[in-house]
């Protein structure tokens, strides 16, 4: 099931993904379109030190609308040196941008 976000044009939401990134489990996206929007992974400012040992702080990535149009964004949560193992979460949203 997608999530759907509504953006203007130049307008920006921050997306904030569960993260097991000490056990090497890291956040990629996929799109078809990517003209219509910017995806950038956005770096942890502060580290949460309430996290017990060996958790890990959520994985952000902000998204922009760049110009008019629907893009669907499918997040992927893997060991990125395991190219050939599924993923062991999904997130799909559909972004909608307007003017």
């Amino acid at each position: 099931m997608e999530t759907i976000i509504n953006l203007k044009v130049g307008e920006s939401k921050i997306l904030s993904f569960h993260s097991f990134a000490t056990a090497g489990y890291l956040w990629e996206y996929s799109m078809e379109q990517n003209n219509l929007i910017l995806v950038q992974k956005t770096p942890q400012l502060s580290v949460n030190n309430n996290l017990p040992i060996g958790a890990s702080n959520d994985e952000l990535f902000t998204i922009k609308g760049l110009n008019q149009g629907i893009v669907t964004i499918i997040f992927s949560q893997r060991r990125t040196w395991e190219k050939e193992t599924p993923s062991v979460a999904k997130k799909a949203f559909k972004v909608v941008i307007f003017t």
